[in-house]
């Protein structure tokens, strides 16, 4: 959920710290929003299974989990 427009960065990274793609990096309006990963890198190569590093920038805020990918 954004509270107001802005530039919104989201990324994928691996444990090791490379990101592995980058799925949102643009101007954003306010409001609820959401994105799916295909399981691919940039280059549209399917990534193996695991844990992932889920990035997202907005504004100064940043915010970071992980997720399990699952093949």
């Amino acid at each position: 959920v954004l509270p107001f427009e802005g530039l919104v960065e989201l990324s994928i990274y691996n444990l090791a710290g490379q990101k592995i793609r980058q799925l949102i990096n643009n101007t954003e309006n306010a409001g609820v929003h959401s994105s799916v990963w295909d399981g691919c890198d940039d280059n549209g190569r399917r990534v193996s299974s695991g844990v992932y590093i889920l990035h997202v920038q907005f504004g100064n805020q940043i915010t970071s989990g992980r997720m399990t990918l699952v093949r």
